[in-house]
């Protein structure tokens, strides 16, 4: 219950789409099936999910289904159901809520031959990350898309954001989705084509036309197309150890940089986590760079034990965990655990629903300082990847110690988020499943006059493909001057 799994934010799983197979093939919904089938998922994610109306009104959300349904005007193919449905969701503004496809959808998505660039947004442009083209020489990375089938970028994207879920009113996390699945995102929400025909403008400042043939999922990752070469090793040697948690000292052993990649559980990752303390104390470190780029987040308690070595005193992580009903009646729990969820919570004093007690979730007792402890200059990496834990972690951060952050925004929520424990619904016709998550987090930080945004950078540092290229990690060298800055200061 209390994973909030990387999973969300790996290719096919991270736009919330492509996470399982169902039992029954998709076929043409009649309009008053498509209907039928929206009315299910109404009626289960008013029930169950605790933060429906946390980003938007009710009225103004209800306004936006009703458009939404009378867009039904007759037969739905599979596909024009899933896109439906996807932007229905995605008004909740809940990164956790996940649709995932009928087996035929995702097997026809999985067989297809989709858009060969992969590709990443700097400032609204589509830069190519990629070109897995079996014929093309001549996009390489670092282009700029201009159009795709006689498209505007722009008005693809916006068309492909619309359907995509997140925490909120930032579009970081989108932006990270599309980096990991753009070829999956344009099949799903703007055209399933095989082929391609785009316009770039190529480094040099050319622009130029061509048609692409698709690649399937299987040729991409047997694909290895030479343009690729000279940015992929630069990644490689940026990248470092792929440990889940690394450490290592930059310029001088007085600046640390620590990378967590994800939030596992077990006494592993406690002991990973104090080995690099232990030897961040040994070294005297003055700054710790910590990275959490790309860290879509896991055990809820494991970002709190990395926020635990950085203070001296206790701390409160989470405020509240709310939840609608203990059992949704659409639930197909076992009986155990049935038992389990009711005893979780009680009541809410304030006559909404109910809260999950301390009891349940050791997270909303109050959080002992571990050590070793680092209390000396912290600077945190974080982009529109650092979702779920990660995101609380560096909300609590900001909360409980002098903490700068350099990047993105991240792509979850600075006040917390809705996720936890879920319950599916199968919905009959289409078969398709939503995952609708059942406890409303709230961090224990205080109201901000933008409550439905991520954790903001101090200083805004956007990765570029042009500075990958050069090998330049442009944020982490930000992150490093900075450090050295206060140093120098320090010795003055």
């Amino acid at each position: 219950m209390l994973l909030r799994s990387l999973r969300r934010l790996v290719p096919l799983a991270l736009t919330s789409f492509l996470a399982t197979l169902l039992p029954a093939a998709s076929a043409t919904l009649t309009a008053e099936q498509a209907r039928a089938d929206i009315e299910t998922l109404l009626r289960a994610l008013q029930e169950a999910h605790p933060g429906l109306y946390r980003h938007t009104t009710q009225e103004l959300l209800d306004r936006r289904f009703a458009a939404l349904r009378e867009q039904i005007a007759g037969p739905l193919e599979p596909r024009e159901f899933v896109r439906l449905i996807a932007q229905m969701l995605a008004e909740v503004r809940c990164g956790h809520t996940r649709l995932e496809l009928d087996a035929a959808t995702r097997a026809a998505l999985g067989a297809a031959a989709k858009f060969p660039l992969r590709v990443q947004l700097e400032e609204g442009r589509l830069i190519v990350l990629g070109n897995d083209s079996a014929e093309d020489r001549q996009i390489v990375p670092g282009s700029e898309v201009l159009e795709i089938d006689g498209r505007p970028t722009a008005e693809v994207v916006r068309e492909i954001f619309a359907r995509l879920p997140t925490d909120g009113f930032a579009d970081s996390l989108k932006a990270a989705q599309l980096r990991r699945s753009f070829a999956h995102q344009y099949w799903l929400h703007v055209a399933p084509s095989a082929r391609f025909a785009v316009q770039v403008r190529l480094p040099t400042g050319t622009v130029l036309e061509a048609e692409l043939a698709g690649v399937t999922d299987a040729a991409r990752a047997a694909l290895a197309n030479p343009v690729n070469d000279a940015l992929r090793g630069q990644i490689e040697r940026l990248e470092g150890a792929r440990e889940n948690v690394s450490l290592r000292f930059l310029a001088q052993p007085t600046v640390a940089h620590l990378r967590v990649r994800s939030f596992a559980t077990g006494p592993e990752y406690a002991a990973q986590l104090a080995a690099a303390f232990r030897e961040i104390t040994e070294k005297k470190a003055e700054a710790v760079i910590l990275d959490l780029r790309r860290n879509g987040g896991g055990v809820d308690l494991s970002g709190a034990l990395l926020v635990s070595h950085f203070v001296d005193r206790p701390f409160r992580y989470f405020a509240r965990i709310e939840q609608t009903v203990p059992v949704p009646s659409f639930a197909t729990w076992k009986p155990a655990s049935v038992e389990q969820a009711r005893a979780n919570v009680v009541p809410d004093p304030s006559g909404r629903g109910y809260l999950v007690t301390p009891a349940a979730h050791p997270g909303l007792a109050e959080q002992a300082p571990s050590a070793p402890a680092f209390l000396g200059r912290l600077i945190v990496l974080l982009d529109g990847g650092t979702f779920s834990t990660a995101a609380d972690v560096c909300a609590a951060l900001q909360q409980v110690r002098p903490t700068q952050f350099v990047g993105e925004e991240s792509g979850g929520g600075r006040r917390g988020n809705t996720s936890g424990l879920n319950a599916d619904i199968i919905l009959p016709h289409s078969q398709l499943r939503v995952r609708i998550p059942m406890w409303g987090y709230w961090n224990a930080v205080p109201e901000s006059p933008e409550p439905s945004r991520g954790v903001r950078p101090d200083v805004t540092v956007e990765s570029r493909v042009a500075d990958l290229l050069q090998g330049i990690d442009a944020p982490l060298e930000t992150a490093l001057r900075l450090a050295k800055g206060a140093e120098e200061q320090r010795s003055r």
